[in-house]
């Protein structure tokens, strides 16, 4: 199962924002980095990882990702029914923020990526998933693929899900 969804709304105004939500700017280097791919995928940020991180980018200020469940694992295949069932509706972050003292008070230096995980209801509010494939239901594959397309930036791994070259290569 593929699943597209927004994982972070958009970032909050890095010139005067001091805290442990994620910035406009934490959103940019997370993709200009591809530090989000790979990371495991679990439910409700617990047990193990059903999945992992295809690939993340950045869409109107917010972070978009897109996921794949490992079905061939029991937890994977029933975390996809409950996606397919809209019991977790929501993306969830799981990272821990670093911080310094400095000038008097602590203040976070750096954000570190742990997991993403499929929740009932995010923390944040505009986490949802907007998409996903399931077996059953072959049509949706194409939804998924041709929404992704307007969505998201050209890149190898885009490439391999839309069956399409890159630019690039």
């Amino acid at each position: 199962m593929l699943i597209w969804g927004t994982a972070n709304p958009e970032g909050c105004d890095g010139s005067t924002y001091n805290g442990l939500f994620l910035t406009e700017r934490d959103i940019d280097e997370v993709v200009n980095s591809n530090s989000m791919q790979g990371l495991p995928l679990k439910v409700e940020h617990k047990g193990i990882a059903i999945g992992k991180v295809i690939t993340a980018w950045k869409n109107q200020g917010k972070l978009d990702l897109l996921c794949e469940v490992d079905k061939n694992v029991m937890e994977g295949d029933i975390a996809s029914r409950f996606v397919h069932g809209g019991i977790t509706g929501d993306f969830s972050l799981g990272y821990s923020v670093e911080m310094a003292f400095s000038d008097g008070s602590y203040r976070p230096t750096r954000k570190l990526f742990k997991e993403v995980s499929l929740v009932r209801k995010g923390a944040r509010d505009k986490c949802h998933i907007h998409a996903y494939t399931f077996p059953e239901e072959d049509n949706l594959k194409e939804k998924v693929r041709s929404a992704l397309a307007r969505h998201a930036p050209p890149s190898k791994a885009w490439a391999a899900f839309l069956g399409q070259r890159t630019p690039r290569g």
